[in-house]
């Protein structure tokens, strides 16, 4: 059985697989049409666009591992598979109990790393910048939302990249998703970290090792 996250084509359906949209899934549960299911699949599979920004897809996975009697894993458009194995799922479900009592601890240690810079900058007495074209410009993208190919905003991203690459030193991007339509001059930088929406990782998105 393969479960297709928003945004991701639907694959052919092989001999005996069953291929349902996430909001067909979502009418199962309101229906109650997901008990038909129990155990019936012999494997499970969440397919989305990339794993690094799959999350931590714990109702899913939790239901794919109830309808499915063999292997359950996640897997993108590019093949890449992450099995979602007992000891995961136990994972997942003690970082979901236990977030709700780390979020003020997250947010002050953030605090404290933005009053750490402004302080050094104010001692420091940093002149103002001065423009030169003649550096390379860093981009950061940080949206949440993924697969996105086309839009207002995907078409607004690439045209200023684009623009900057032609008047300014080499263009250097780090993004949470691909940017269509970029010319290949511009560097871009994915996130390398499997679990990128996870709680533990949220807070500098691994952005930092494309740095």
């Amino acid at each position: 059985m393969t479960i297709v996250r928003p945004g991701v084509p639907a694959p052919p359906a092989a001999p005996g697989e069953l291929v349902v949209s996430f909001d067909e899934f979502t009418r199962w549960l309101r229906r109650g049409t997901v008990l038909k299911h129990v155990a019936r699949h012999g494997e499970g599979r969440l397919l989305v666009h990339r794993l690094e920004s799959a999350g931590r897809p714990l109702p899913l996975a939790l239901a794919l591992r109830v309808m499915s009697r063999g292997r359950v894993a996640v897997e993108d458009i590019r093949g890449r598979i992450r099995r979602l194995t007992g000891s995961l799922l136990f994972r997942w479900t003690a970082q979901l109990a236990t977030e709700p009592f780390r979020i003020r601890a997250l947010l002050r240690s953030v605090e404290r790393a933005l009053e750490t810079i402004e302080t050094a900058d104010h001692r420091t007495g940093r002149p103002p910048p001065i423009l030169n074209l003649t550096a390379s410009p860093l981009y950061l993208r940080t949206d949440l939302s993924f697969g996105v190919r086309a839009g207002g905003s995907v078409a607004h991203i690439a045209g200023v990249l684009n623009e900057l690459d032609r008047f300014t030193g080499p263009v250097k991007v780090l993004t949470t998703d691909d940017i269509p339509t970029v010319k290949s001059s511009v560097e871009v930088c994915l996130p390398s970290g499997r679990s990128l929406l996870e709680f533990q990782g949220a807070a500098d998105l691994s952005l930092e090792r494309c740095l």
